[in-house]
């Protein structure tokens, strides 16, 4: 290993080269992290199926009882549209009333959700490369202590977080991943010929550590 900086080269330590995870890996490994490491949902149903059933069912419902409701409450709801043929002369291009009108609604909001979340992962894309260029793709060492683990960037800046803020592991296309409370996360890069026996042997320092974590 080729470390940029060898003071902080110690026994428990390891470099991460800048090339060692490619964008394809950081989208899976931070998919993964949102899925395992973040509260999960109460239901699996994903949001828009669960409107879509709610919209048809309001629909059925109001279609059942349009006519009393209505009648009811007496009020009518239409939503229409009209261009004009001349200057005294038009013509309704669509009319809605009541129920169709307010099915129209739903689905009006229904298709604004929809574009919301296509827009949003259109700028996510856009988010994870240039997230990925300026905090990812850059070397690092990572250094293994008794009390935590600090992270040294290439400028010389680092950071420490202490084991109890270490949520826990996973292992992603043989690379192993450390994932800490606040949602952020390191890995250790894929095995190779010349990181074998030092990969080893933090892996089993860091599940030692968090094992004694856990029985404290």
């Amino acid at each position: 290993m080729n470390s940029f900086d060898q003071s902080v080269q110690q026994k428990l330590s390891i470099d991460i080269a800048a090339d060692s995870l490619t964008i394809k890996q950081y989208k899976v490994i931070s998919g993964h992290m949102l899925r395992t490491f973040l509260p999960k949902s109460k239901t699996k149903i994903p949001k828009i199926i669960r409107f879509t059933l709610f919209s048809v069912l309001t629909w059925l419902v109001f279609s059942i009882f349009s006519t009393s409701f209505y009648e009811y409450f007496n009020f009518s709801f239409s939503i229409s549209a009209w261009r004009w043929k001349s200057s005294d002369d038009y013509e309704i291009v669509f009319d809605l009333l009541n129920t169709s009108a307010f099915v129209a609604i739903i689905w009006i909001f229904a298709l604004g959700m929809i574009l919301t979340r296509y827009l949003t992962c259109r700028y996510s894309q856009k988010y994870y490369h240039q997230y990925f260029k300026v905090n990812i793709q850059i070397e690092r060492v990572l250094r293994f202590e008794q009390n935590g683990i600090t992270i040294i960037v290439k400028s010389g800046i680092s950071s420490f977080i202490p084991w109890s803020s270490v949520k826990g592991t996973s292992t992603i296309e043989n690379i192993f991943i450390i994932a800490f409370s606040n949602g952020s996360w390191v890995w250790l890069p894929q095995e190779n010929d010349e990181n074998k026996n030092v990969r080893n042997s933090l892996i089993k320092f860091i599940e030692d550590k968090l094992t004694d974590m856990e029985e404290v």
